[in-house]
């Protein structure tokens, strides 16, 4: 063990030519440059120190396969909001309605880049339009959720499990309720556990949804719901540890798949519109991990029960995300780096 008191961390921002003064450290992690060719996607999720996948401008998917030193663009045209990466090193993603390129669905990409369209039973109902999915780290379990239109701006869902990558899918079992403006979303913990967010309320099953218990808003230690609806920016990390951010510019986690809530003592500082997009924190195993707040980089080797600031305040961060041991961060000047926790 080692104490966050005594680590020493520097960044340096590579094209801009900026260095960060040492701060209080000696050995929680090592941040160093890396060089980059051509661009990068703003948004990446890493499988492990060479492999990851991202999201570019226009909503393109990318991949690289040296560490995130160059990324290339994979044809699978406009993709949503709603992605993922699996452990056998692919990807999915969900086409949206309004793309023409491929065509609307579920589509899978392959570690070498092929991409193929998967097959599911939204597809055989023209009233119905998948809007959100998720798969666990092995792509093999997996939920998809489709709307069809009830009436005025109200939704009913529907929902589909897969537990071979897609090829075969059954009904799974949702709550009764009406969907107002598609307003969900849906994660699936490692441990398979189903967790939907509708309209601000939590329901998590255990069982492929032969049950559904639903969480208390009123033991919220912190409004969950702002202006934006939805507290989108939901990441599960390890085991059934789940990460909230809100609207509101507070830092809450869960340790059973999003039933109960802990308020961290992380704050964001300035209020955010919520995006599913947003990686702002990932762990490179259950303790060490990375946060972003506004703009700031934190780093945790307790699991998240306490947090120190790596990151001089002029430096400006946008993503991260962590694999084997290493986090690969991205500025907002579109300058990528490495951190290495040192054990």
């Amino acid at each position: 063990m080692y104490s966050i008191a005594t680590a020493l961390v520097s960044v340096m921002a590579v094209s801009a030519g900026l260095y960060a003064q040492p701060r209080v450290t000696d050995h929680i992690a090592s941040v160093t440059p890396i060089e980059r060719a051509g661009t990068v996607p703003y948004s990446f999720r890493m499988l492990d120190v060479s492999h990851g996948w991202g999201i570019g401008e226009a909503s393109v998917l990318m991949a690289t396969s040296d560490g995130g030193s160059s990324w290339h663009k994979v044809d699978m045209g406009m993709i949503g909001p709603d992605w993922g990466i699996t452990s056998d090193g692919g990807a999915w993603a969900i086409v949206p309605t309004f793309a023409t390129k491929p065509s609307t669905g579920l589509w899978k990409a392959d570690s070498s880049g092929r991409v193929s369209p998967v097959p599911t039973p939204c597809n055989l109902d023209p009233m119905c339009y998948w809007s959100d999915a998720a798969f666990d780290q092995t792509g093999r379990d997996g939920v998809l959720f489709g709307l069809v239109e009830s009436h005025g701006d109200l939704s009913r869902l529907l929902a589909y499990q897969t537990h071979d990558g897609g090829r075969h899918w059954s009904p799974l079992a949702v709550p009764n309720l009406d969907v107002y403006r598609g307003r969900f979303q849906v994660g699936i913990s490692n441990d398979g556990e189903v967790l939907l967010n509708l309209e601000c309320k939590f329901y998590l099953t255990s069982d492929w949804g032969r049950s559904w218990k639903k969480s208390d808003p009123a033991q919220s230690p912190a409004e969950m719901c702002g202006e934006y609806g939805n507290p989108y920016t939901i990441r599960f990390v390890a085991g059934r540890r789940v990460w909230l951010r809100t609207y509101g510019g507070d830092v809450l986690y869960s340790d059973d798949d999003g039933l109960s809530w802990t308020l961290s003592s992380l704050r964001v500082r300035n209020r955010v519109i919520p995006n599913t997009r947003d990686e702002w924190v990932s762990f490179a195993d259950e303790a060490h991990g990375l946060a972003i707040i506004d703009a700031r980089v934190f780093a945790t080797q307790d699991k998240g029960q306490h947090w120190v600031s790596l990151t001089d305040p002029t430096q400006r961060f946008s993503a991260v995300s962590c694999a084997a041991a290493r986090c690969l961060l991205l500025s907002e000047g579109g300058d990528l780096s490495e951190v290495r926790f040192n054990k």
